[in-house]
């Protein structure tokens, strides 16, 4: 699947800069995003498919930027509802920060820091323990791409065992 978040961007001329500027503007984006990714996702029901975002980052980047009470509004409509189950049913990789594959591309928005980035992927972690997501944690260490699709073929194997097995 072609990463939605950029579209959204392009589309209702947003900036990476928009999301940490203006909460109002921040916030808008990532309501705009959820609806798109579960637009995106829907259109592709009954097929199998990759994804690099989720509409969980448009709510971890609201409380990150924006506030908690923000983002908790964010997963009470109807696209989130869409995207949510997805979640659960698929699998899930949270990367761990510190990797060296994320690159300024000019569009992404880029932790200031490394304690930015911590509290980012902390807010990932809440939010897919209060939704009941499960997930497996992409540790930064795992550097070739060879062995990260090694790692994620690994946990869609282990998902369809326990699927396998009623789990």
């Amino acid at each position: 699947m072609k990463e939605v978040a950029r579209g959204v961007l392009l589309r209702h001329q947003f900036t990476a800069s928009d999301i940490t500027s203006s909460k109002e503007r921040s916030l808008e984006l990532q309501r705009l995003i959820i609806e798109a990714q579960a637009a995106a996702e829907g259109a592709l029901q009954h097929i199998w498919y990759i994804a690099d975002r989720s509409a969980l980052d448009a709510v971890a980047y609201a409380r990150q930027y924006v506030g908690e009470v923000e983002a908790c509004g964010l997963r009470h409509g109807v696209a989130w509802q869409q995207v949510e189950e997805k979640m659960k049913a698929g699998v899930v990789i949270l990367c761990e920060p510190g990797g060296e594959w994320l690159m300024d591309d000019g569009v992404r928005l880029m932790p200031r820091d490394r304690n930015e980035w911590f509290s980012l992927h902390s807010h990932f972690q809440v939010l897919l323990a209060e939704c009941g997501i499960p997930y497996a944690t992409l540790p930064c260490s795992v550097s070739s791409l060879h062995e990260r699709v090694n790692f994620v073929v690994q946990a869609w194997k282990q998902k369809q065992e326990l699927d396998a097995q009623g789990r």
